[in-house]
């Protein structure tokens, strides 16, 4: 009995907890900020997430992206674009939810 149960804990904490890593790399042009989401994987993902940047002045820019298929080496870009005469961006982060397709 003890074994049927250790047998079904570990069967449900395997199925339903995995993880993987996305490579992401963000770029900063003046006021350009750009990212680019590659998948190193063999197998298709679709991944949903937003690209958040900084500017100068303390003004947030978003970009999305929802359900985006990437295959097997394929690349997704993000841009923002921080807007005014010597604007620039100061940081910027990139969230990503993905899973397999």
């Amino acid at each position: 009995m003890k074994k049927i149960i250790t047998l079904i804990a570990l069967l449900l904490i395997t199925s339903s907890s995995y993880a993987f890593y996305i490579n992401t790399n963000v770029y900063f042009f003046g006021n350009y900020a750009h990212a680019v989401v590659q998948n190193y994987y063999d197998r298709p993902i679709v991944c949903s997430g937003h690209l958040r940047a900084l500017d100068s002045n303390g003004i947030y820019s978003y970009t999305y992206i929802n359900f985006a298929v990437m295959r097997p080496g394929q690349f997704v870009y993000l841009n923002a674009t921080a807007m005014g005469y010597g604007n620039y961006f100061r940081d910027a982060t990139v969230n990503m939810n993905c899973d397999w397709h």
